[in-house]
């Protein structure tokens, strides 16, 4: 909880808005019990040079959960997400 109140709300700044854009993690769709799919492709991560730096690439995943938390998710109904990690 230190780091929410620390780092929140995210400020979306070049370089992680850079990265999004990439398509290095995007959403799937849903599963048939409507859970959240998410794909990681580390080959895109990867292959980029110079590597994003820790604090981007936490900013950007944080960004990316927090918009499938508050869109995607229903408490007491969906609470799970499914994680595809594709090399």
């Amino acid at each position: 909880m230190k780091y929410q109140y620390e780092h929140f709300p995210i400020i979306v700044d070049k370089e992680v808005s850079d990265l999004l854009k990439l398509g290095f993690a995007y959403l799937m769709g849903r599963d048939r019990n409507y859970r959240p799919i998410f794909v990681l492709k580390s080959s895109r991560l990867l292959s980029l040079n110079p590597l994003p730096t820790p604090e981007v690439l936490t900013k950007s995943m944080l960004i990316f959960f927090e918009y499938v938390k508050k869109f995607m998710m229903i408490n007491g109904k969906i609470e799970n997400a499914l994680l595809v990690i594709d090399s």
